[in-house]
């Protein structure tokens, strides 16, 4: 599978809402894939594919990635399992093309309605039973305009979802002076955190996809090296590699493709 095109709908000419927009994703074959219920044969940690015990029928229950980041991450909520020609396409174009700016909305939609709906879920699995800040992924590539913030600043006019909990912008950022971390490596120099915004505090940190993990995981580490005493991912997908289809990668593809997904699931509740 590669990259796709999307056609903006009729519905945009006029006044929309951020049901629309979920609806429309939901009638986009392939865009949404359940991730929750867990997958038996999911990495525990960040429910992607792991490799199978001696060539199977068990699978290890955490990654190779998730087993180099050492606990760096004390959660992972994806919304929705991405491929090349589902969520990843979406992002691809919003991302990197400006003639598909208005991808915003469905990316901004999904994301405004999954916290709405699952924020308390959220919540509740930090050891205060709460997010005392949340944060944005800082991108790896220079761009004109910062796509996370973007989603959560420019789709909903007053959006609620900015009081559901202090949001931080500014406290973490990359670092220009150092690389990018590499495919499973930890490496927590790559960015820079505030330390007065985060001491003693439950972070959510916002992603757009989980593919290895090593950015998300990287930042989570330098936040807690700040003082987080817990860091939560929420990612928009959780990419499934259906090229190179590693170890249980067909399995969770395949079980995700034979159900709906549906916004009242969520990988901590359901």
């Amino acid at each position: 599978m590669g990259y796709r095109e999307f056609a903006r709908p009729e519905f945009f000419r006029g006044v929309h809402t951020t049901g629309d927009w979920l609806r429309w994703m939901e009638s986009q074959e392939g865009l949404l894939l359940p991730v929750a219920p867990r997958s038996d044969r999911a990495c525990v940690d960040c429910l992607g594919s792991s490799g199978y015990v001696d060539g199977g029928p068990r699978t290890w229950p955490r990654c190779l990635n998730c087993r180099q980041y050492g606990g760096a991450v004390d959660a992972v909520v994806p919304i929705t399992y991405s491929i090349d020609a589902g969520l990843e396409s979406l992002l691809h174009r919003y991302k990197d093309f400006p003639g598909y700016r208005w991808l915003r909305w469905p990316l901004g939609a999904l994301l405004y309605e999954f916290i709405s709906a699952h924020g308390p879920c959220i919540d509740a699995q930090t050891p205060q039973g709460r997010i005392d800040v949340a944060v944005t992924m800082p991108a790896n590539t220079a761009r004109t305009f910062d796509p996370l913030s973007n989603l959560l600043t420019g789709v909903v006019e007053g959006d609620e979802v900015l009081d559901v909990w202090t949001w931080g912008f500014q406290c973490l950022r990359r670092n220009a002076e150092c690389s990018r971390p590499a495919r499973r490596e930890l490496k927590p120099a790559a960015y820079l955190v505030e330390p007065f915004a985060v001491e003693g505090s439950s972070v959510l940190l916002v992603d757009d996809t989980w593919t290895s993990g090593s950015s998300a995981a990287s930042a989570s580490m330098a936040l807690k090296r700040a003082g987080a005493q817990h860091v939560t991912v929420l990612t928009l997908g959780r990419q499934l590699n259906l090229r190179t289809a590693y170890g249980s990668t067909a399995d969770i593809f395949d079980e995700a493709s034979r159900d709906w997904w549906d916004l009242a699931d969520c990988v901590l509740c359901a």
